[in-house]
């Protein structure tokens, strides 16, 4: 099994590919772990290229999977209207290239971290720069069988 595990933002999207089973799980290298969105003036170039990015990864990969964290509302404040256009494009990427899409909530990841033995760092045996890096890693890591 190999997942692309996503965190869309407002300005850069975190990614992870995580293959293998739960027993002997890999965390693969990948060129870019923080895909910079493109400010382009027109917004819907900007989720084209997005799009063709995701289209590609999955492809060259070979990913049979796409999970994301999937975009809720904050306590206080309002969703980020980019943030879900950027999560829709992955999604659109994801169905064009033939790999189902699993939306996981931030609460589920939670609830999964909370029951794991062991911290991510010491599965994968890396050490993350990141809280949404070490979040997309796990992420892969609780969609293996």
């Amino acid at each position: 099994m190999r997942i692309l595990a996503v965190k869309p933002g407002v300005d850069e999207i975190t990614m992870a590919i995580v293959s293998g089973d739960r027993k002997t799980p890999n965390l693969e290298s990948v060129n870019k772990e923080v895909y910079k969105i493109p400010q382009s003036a027109d917004p819907s170039k900007c989720l084209v290229e997005i799009v063709q990015e995701f289209k590609s990864i999955i492809k060259e990969r070979k990913i049979e999977e796409v999970h994301v964290v999937k975009a809720t509302k904050p306590p206080k404040g309002s969703l980020s209207p980019e943030r879900v256009k950027n999560e829709a494009a992955i999604q659109f990427a994801s169905t064009e290239q033939g790999a189902p899409v699993k939306l996981i909530a931030p609460q589920s990841i939670r609830a999964a971290e909370k029951k794991e033995n062991e911290t991510v760092d010491s599965i994968f045996d890396h050490k993350f720069k990141s809280k949404d890096k070490r979040e997309v890693a796990f992420l892969g890591l609780i969609g293996l069988p």
